[in-house]
């Protein structure tokens, strides 16, 4: 058995930086190689972290035999193209979210994963926080007594840049798919029930790309959510989860380094003090489930990951949101 993973790149922009750099921090880890269609990003990022072998052809990469396992980072509508390179090569797959465009593709993976019997799974690395875990920790401790409603919000303001990937359609572009998913993995994190029904209204730009989003789930346990997220303007950006005796509250949720529980009795505060990104976290689970051969994870499973994206096709469908390429 491996006492590490030797992991590949698949990508050279922000967010493939961003978990190279927090990758180095894992103990299980090593980068080895490192693939784009364009040679300069994957130069300078070669440079940066002593990562020895540049690929500039996707299929030459994936038929490598020097790494174990593949981080996905390209544009939202190659996640399923270059994820099925990467499982038909033989490699587990850490996927970047949204793991695909919709659910008809992420079955087509996920069924092609488990007969190669390999590792693959969602980079949902919110999940992994150490603020995310303290806030369960909080609520199965019975702090804020039952969950009653859960309130989402994440918006930036994106230059208008039409042929950019957040405003492009052919890109699978959109508030939805690019920052609208994290509100909806918060509150189907904490609910603690499955969802039984969902309400939502998307504003479609000019680009043919929903700008901003509302949605409103239910679930068994009669908890609510409500939800939004923009590409278009600054939101506040906190989670918040409402209880019977109080409530806790994750600034910048999605990233969150800080929890506060607020009940009438007491504040408590957990902070983060890492150093890193907080990808690492993700990286470590999949690594260790790579090194004990266990090729589903019991964080982000393939049902977690199908509920999500369903429900993301259930918004585009009743908001009669098509991708050019669907």
């Amino acid at each position: 058995m491996k006492k590490k993973i030797r992991w590949g790149i698949l990508g050279a922009g922000k967010i493939a930086e961003k978990f190279i750099s927090d990758l180095t921090q894992v103990q299980t880890a090593e980068i080895v190689a490192i693939v784009s269609s364009n040679p300069d990003k994957a130069i300078r990022l070669s440079n940066k972290y002593q990562i020895e072998q540049i690929f500039l052809d996707y299929e030459t990469f994936a038929k490598s035999n020097e790494f174990d396992a593949v981080y996905v980072a390209t544009a939202h509508n190659f996640h399923f193209e270059h994820s099925r390179l990467c499982l038909e090569n033989g490699k587990a797959v850490l996927c970047e979210k949204p793991v695909t465009v919709n659910a008809k593709e992420l079955i087509l993976l996920q069924k092609l994963a488990s007969e190669k019997g390999l590792l693959f799974m969602e980079a949902l690395w919110s999940y992994f926080l150490p603020a995310f875990k303290k806030a369960k920790e909080w609520i199965d401790a019975g702090y804020i007594g039952y969950i009653e409603q859960i309130n989402a919000d994440f918006g930036f303001k994106a230059p208008f840049l039409p042929h950019e990937r957040i405003y492009n359609p052919n890109l699978a572009g959109g508030a939805l798919l690019d920052v609208g998913i994290y509100p909806i993995i918060f509150a189907m994190y904490f609910a603690g029930a499955e969802l039984n029904r969902d309400i939502s209204t998307l504003h479609i730009g000019e680009t043919g790309v929903d700008e901003h989003n509302m949605v409103m789930l239910g679930f068994e346990n009669n908890v609510f959510a409500l939800l939004s997220s923009s590409i278009a303007y600054q939101m506040e950006n906190d989670g918040i989860i409402y209880g019977s005796k109080g409530r806790i509250i994750l600034p910048e949720f999605w990233k969150a380094k800080k929890a506060i529980l607020e009940t009438d009795s007491e504040r408590l505060v957990f902070e983060d003090k890492r150093s890193t990104w907080g990808y690492n976290f993700e990286a470590e689970h999949f690594s260790q489930l790579l090194l004990g051969g266990i090729t589903q994870s019991d964080v982000v499973s393939p049902q977690i990951s199908l509920k999500h994206i369903q429900l993301m096709d259930r918004i585009r469908k009743d908001n009669q949101f098509v991708y050019p390429f669907e």
